[in-house]
Order: C-alpha cells, then sequence, then structure tokens
C-alpha cells in the first residue's frame, strides 16, 4: 500500500474539484481491507467505479460486485458496464468498463500472456457487447477502460488477444482513448493508450519497450519516480490527460480532441 499517493490523489482531489475515482483492476491488492484505509481522504469519498483485474480473479468477484450495496463510493454493477458523464459546458464522455479476464484469461505466472479461460461463450458475449456499445455510442469522448494494456513497453508486455481483437474495434468506432492498469507504470502510447497501473506500487521493468510500436511510447515514468496516477479533465474543446507523480508533480500531459461522428 502507498499512502503517500493517496495523500496526493486527495490533495489533487480538492485541487481539482474531481468528481469521481476511475479503477483499472486488481482492486484487493494483496489482501485485507486496503482500499477503504488507504484511501480515506475528505475528497476521496466521491463515486468509485471498479472493474477487475487478474488479482482480483484470485479472489471472488462477485463479493466485490455486491460489495456496491454496501459501499456508498464503490460502483461495480456488473462485470463490464458502461457510464456516462456530462462536463459543465454540456461535453459528454462515455466509459466502457471491460472486463480483460473474461475475454483475454488470466495470469498463471507473472509476465505470461493471460491463457484463456475454457468458457468461449462468455469471452464472445462481452465481445459482442464491447462492439454493440462502442458502434452505438454518441458521446464527444468515448473511452475503454480495462485492466490489461493493449500495447505496454513494461514487466507484462503487450497483450496478443487485445492487440488481435480490442485494437482493430477502438479504430474502427472512432475510441478516443483506453485506459488500462495490470503494468505498474505510467504509459503513453501511440493512439493514446494510458497504462496507470502505479497507484499502490511502480515496477521499473521496460522489458518490452521492442515491442510496442515504432515511435509509439510518448512517455514513461516508472524509471524517474516511484508510482503515480493521472487526471482527466474534458470539455468541448479537449479530454485533457495529466500523469502525477506520488509527490504531486505534473510529469506529462497531453490532449484529445471530441470525436467526429
Amino acid at each position: 500500500m502507498n499512502y503517500k499517493i493517496a495523500e496526493t490523489m486527495n490533495t489533487e482531489a480538492k485541487a481539482r474539484n474531481t468528481q469521481f475515482q476511475l479503477t483499472l483492476g486488481d482492486n484487493i491488492y494483496y489482501y485485507g481491507k486496503t482500499f477503504e484505509d488507504l484511501y480515506s481522504g475528505e475528497y476521496l469519498q466521491n463515486d468509485w467505479y471498479m472493474i477487475a483485474g487478474n488479482h482480483d480473479y484470485w479472489g471472488n468477484i462477485s463479493a466485490q460486485i455486491l460489495y456496491t450495496q454496501v459501499s456508498k463510493r464503490w460502483k461495480y454493477p456488473d462485470y463490464y458496464y458502461t457510464k456516462t458523464f456530462t462536463s459543465p459546458d454540456g461535453a459528454t464522455i462515455e466509459f466502457v468498463m471491460v472486463d480483460t479476464m473474461i475475454i483475454c484469461g488470466t495470469v498463471e505466472k507473472e509476465g505470461e500472456q493471460p491463457k484463456p479461460f475454457d468458457d468461449k461463450e462468455a469471452e464472445e458475449e462481452e465481445w459482442a457487447w464491447i462492439e454493440e456499445k462502442l458502434a452505438n455510442s454518441t458521446a464527444d469522448y468515448l473511452v475503454v477502460g480495462g485492466h490489461y494494456p493493449v500495447y505496454s513497453a513494461g514487466f507484462h508486455g503487450p497483450t496478443e488477444r487485445l492487440v488481435e481483437r480490442m485494437k482493430p474495434l477502438l479504430y474502427q468506432y472512432n475510441v478516443s482513448a483506453y485506459f488500462s492498469g495490470h503494468d505498474h507504470t505510467l504509459q503513453d502510447g501511440e493512439m493514446d493508450y494510458m497504462v496507470t497501473g502505479s497507484a499502490t506500487n511502480s515496477l521499473n521493468i521496460r522489458w518490452h519497450k521492442d515491442d510496442v510500436p515504432p515511435g509509439s511510447l510518448k512517455f514513461w515514468n516508472a524509471d524517474t519516480v516511484d508510482g503515480g496516477f493521472a487526471a482527466v479533465s474534458v470539455n468541448k474543446e479537449l479530454l485533457t490527460f495529466t500523469f502525477i507523480s506520488g509527490e504531486g508533480l505534473e510529469l506529462y500531459q497531453t490532449t484529445v480532441k471530441p470525436r467526429s461522428l
């Protein structure tokens, strides 16, 4: 657990008047009441939208979903779901929160590719749901959020299944960005693949830097700071994505224009 990063998140939440938090899996890491104990700051008491990671699948996902009925801020309505928000000036942003374990499998040994589950029907059902949601979205900004990255230069590297099946959908339906965790780094890639997996700890490994498209890695933090997180703001002009260190330093910023529909 990284209490310093949690304190910085609380400070930034106050300064930026954040409306909600978005998590990208490994919610219970590794055990115990880490969520409630760690993110206890006054300005972190609004909604947290959750999705599962591979560490969560070593436990009980159903219990995490049911916890939505207990906690005032834990929002995890189903294995995958959508949520749309509207900015003060009327811009809309839709998050398509996907369960990358169902569509890719889980990791049996750290550093390896996920091994698919035997339930192919559940996998194809989610893929069909993802395509339907992307095809029908009319939001100004459309973001897919999942635990496994499509591309990553870090310890785990690209997720082959997502490169094969998710990447074409992102381009076909003009998705604004893909947010992920899994690798304990902060990264920005070729199509705005944002990897933000270092709020708990940072893993300073870049084993797969040659496995992402040439020239696509725009930012990498793990060898410069000990953990961090991201802040996102939206208006009718831009989506602004900012990586912030555990000490509160703005490390990198990029922007995305509204979708052309």
